[in-house]
């Protein structure tokens, strides 16, 4: 051991991981969801049901890991209800 990592290790043992387990972190739910129909991105990513951003959530969508969307129009995107559910379950999310 370094002179230095004798110096930091009383320093280092008191410091603890700026992250917290993934155990600690609590799970979105998804009891903001409607029972059925379609929900547009910003309720999925705006009320936090979904546990990451809107431009993973497009990563997602592109590799086939979550859901596409249905294309109602240029303007309108939205995914269904009972999809997205599904891929929360499958996932442990909490309702």
């Amino acid at each position: 051991m370094s002179k230095l990592d004798q110096k930091l290790q009383p320093v280092r043992a008191g410091v603890q991981s700026p992250t917290p387990p993934i155990a600690q972190i609590a799970k979105p739910t998804y009891g903001a969801l409607p029972a059925t129909g379609y929900v547009r991105e910003a309720k999925l990513i705006g009320e936090e049901i979904l546990p990451f951003s809107r431009a993973q959530l497009w990563k997602m969508v592109k590799a086939g890991k979550f859901p596409a969307p249905v294309k109602f129009s240029p303007q309108v995107t939205a995914w269904k209800v009972e999809l997205v559910r599904e891929w929360l379950d499958a996932r442990g999310v909490q309702q």
